[in-house]
């Protein structure tokens, strides 16, 4: 779970640097791509019963959400500026579904490799990604940096990390994911904990 949020934080900024030099669209099937061949690499990972592999798989799933996380940019950019606020809605209510549906996809698909639990899983993660790569090749939102000539010179990156407003709301995003990132990593393990406690406790 760290790695994932390390290779998430540690891409953030390159993803955005490579989708405004290819355009979103390529960089998003390209990591879609990746993220597919890292999930299955995550499945060999369990079959071989190797941890640095499945560390060095998981950081690039993590670095594939730092490119998720541009997608509802690249929908606010897909549509006319009276439809951003629907278009960005709607990607984060596909969130929210997949949010409900890819724990029960991934439990069951677990036993789907015999002997090796979850690494099924995996395979259905290579799966989903293999499909939004195919979804995204249909993603037209233009080249950032067209817009950004359009609207306009960037300020430079400098100028932007010296503003007030900038560090409180990178203060406050810093601290309110590492406290959501504890909780989800925490509380499957203590539920774990508590259920193995709770098998063990003799009955009558």
């Amino acid at each position: 779970m760290s790695l994932t949020v390390v290779g998430l934080a540690a891409t953030a900024i390159p993803a955005a640097l490579l989708m405004e030099r290819i355009g979103r669209r390529a960089a998003f099937v390209a990591s879609a791509s990746l993220a597919a061949v890292a999930a299955l690499v995550v499945a060999w990972a369990i079959v071989q019963a190797s941890f640095a592999l499945l560390c060095a798989a998981t950081l690039v799933l993590g670095a594939n959400l730092a490119f998720q996380q541009q997608h509802r940019f690249a929908a606010a950019e897909s549509v006319t500026p009276g439809r951003v606020s629907h278009a960005v809605s709607t990607v984060m209510m596909g969130t929210l579904a997949a949010a409900a549906v890819g724990p029960q996809l991934a439990l069951a698909l677990r036993n789907l490799v015999p002997g090796h639990e979850y690494a099924g899983s995996f395979i259905g993660v290579a799966a989903l990604c293999v499909a939004a790569a195919l979804v995204l090749t249909r993603c037209d939102p233009g080249r950032v940096q067209a817009r950004a000539a359009a609207e306009g010179a960037a300020r430079p990156l400098p100028e932007v990390l010296r503003q007030p407003v900038f560090v409180v709301a990178v203060a406050a995003a810093v601290v309110s994911y590492a406290v959501m990132s504890f909780i989800m990593t925490a509380t499957p393990i203590s539920m774990h904990v508590h259920d193995t406690i709770r098998t063990r406790r003799p009955r009558g």
